[in-house]
């Protein structure tokens, strides 16, 4: 696995993972004698990191089909963890995996990562200063009381499941009957011990025991499923008292059969925006024969802040392939093709992390491909064709998707 990290903020940052394999420049942390190369990435640079996944980083063959670990920055580890720099691997055994890698045993998934976030503003000198300074006089005079010290911790912690606290963290949705795994995560200090706990639901804790409740410990990685088979809106929160009182809780929905409103797409994580990072929302295909054209609409990820006429853009569909690259207004024609940014600024700028986009399509080049859509096979009025494959590279960015057609009316 590798990933390319770009270093946007102040301060070097780094990212260590758990559960995979690596060597010294790959680790992504930061400590004497010799810190690897990855170890602390400067503000504004960049350092791909490489991680071998060999069997030891996928589950047993006894554990459930897949299981997630950690990653995190690491050049100083605790207030970076506190500034939100933590994201999470799942990895899956290939014997019972889908394809697409997802696990073949499971509908939906989800994560849910349970830690006091320290948003104090202190740093480790200052705490330590006022930890030491009732054994030295000389010392107590020159910095803040220990008691004020630990004040201002305790009015900066934030329980929250996710970043998220007193109910504001959405996405936590199944369907009757659906098999829902959990990815389980505890990181933090000697406060973070956390039991995270379901409401109107049991699961199997790592294939093992059958439970409504699982204890974590700070960077402990655990997985439960569940099958989703008690419609309702239920509590899911840390049973630790102080922590829920603070507000480490959220709400977990069930939509029953036959309920007009269910969990959104093919869930990934809670969050249908990452479900895929192309997306295509419109295929219409205008005409017949050589005036055929085709219109496609949808969205791609990008960075935030993207320049639409700094990258070429690469569109193949169905092996036939066009590269250009948009003006500054972020629109690009020839005879065979229309490319045009919706959502720029006036300057060209793209923000909100996703290009909205629409493609037309027309000529020569493509009319293979659309005489293919116009007579595939058990097509009616208005019915939609078998998906067609798209690639779109922006830059060096490569996204898929599968284009399905909606066909004119046939007489």
């Amino acid at each position: 696995l590798a990933v390319t990290f770009l270093n946007r903020a102040s301060q070097p940052l780094s990212m260590h993972p758990h559960g995979v394999r690596y060597d010294k420049d790959n680790e992504g942390s930061y400590y004497l004698p010799r810190p690897g190369l990855g170890a602390a990435v400067a503000p504004g640079a960049r350092f791909t990191y490489v991680w071998e996944l060999d069997e030891a980083s996928g589950p047993a063959p006894g554990e459930p089909s897949s299981k997630g670990w950690l990653y995190h920055s690491h050049v100083n580890g605790d207030e970076e963890a506190n500034l939100g720099l933590v994201g999470f691997l799942i990895v899956t055994d290939p014997k019972r995996a889908r394809p697409d890698g997802t696990p073949a045993d499971v509908d939906r998934e989800q994560a849910a990562l349970f830690m006091v976030f320290d948003e104090s503003g202190l740093g480790e000198a200052e705490r330590e200063a006022a930890e030491y300074a009732s054994l030295d006089p000389a010392l107590a005079a020159t910095v803040r009381p220990s008691w004020q010290v630990q004040e201002q911790i305790e009015q900066g912690a934030r329980h929250a499941i996710n970043g998220r606290l007193f109910g504001n963290l959405s996405g936590l949705e199944a369907n009757e009957g659906e098999r829902v795994r959990w990815y389980l995560f505890g990181l933090g200090s000697e406060k973070d011990f956390h039991t995270a706990h379901w409401h109107g639901a049991r699961v199997v804790e790592e294939g093992r025991r059958a439970t409504d409740t699982v204890d974590l410990l700070p960077a402990t990685m655990k997985v439960a499923d569940m099958r989703a088979d008690n419609p309702g809106s239920w509590l899911f929160h840390c049973h630790v008292a102080d922590h829920m009182t603070e507000g480490m809780f959220a709400r977990f929905t069930v939509h029953p059969k036959g309920e007009a409103r269910t969990a959104a797409g093919p869930a990934f994580f809670g969050d249908v925006g990452v479900m895929a990072s192309l997306r295509i929302t419109s295929a219409e295909i205008q005409g017949a024969g050589t005036d055929a054209s085709a219109t496609l609409r949808g969205g791609v990820t990008v960075f935030d802040g993207f320049s639409v006429f700094n990258q070429p853009v690469e569109i193949e569909l169905a092996g036939v392939m066009v590269r250009f690259t948009p003006d500054r207004t972020g629109r690009f024609r020839s005879d065979s093709a229309e490319f045009t940014v919706l959502n720029a600024s006036p300057f060209g700028v793209v923000y909100g992390g996703e290009m909205e986009f629409r493609l037309i399509l027309r000529g020569m080049p493509w009319r293979r491909v659309l005489e293919g859509a116009l007579s595939s096979p058990g097509r009616s009025v208005g019915s939609q064709s078998p998906g067609v494959p798209l690639r779109l590279q922006v830059g060096r960015a490569i996204h898929h998707a599968e284009v399905r057609w909606q066909q004119p009316a046939v007489e």
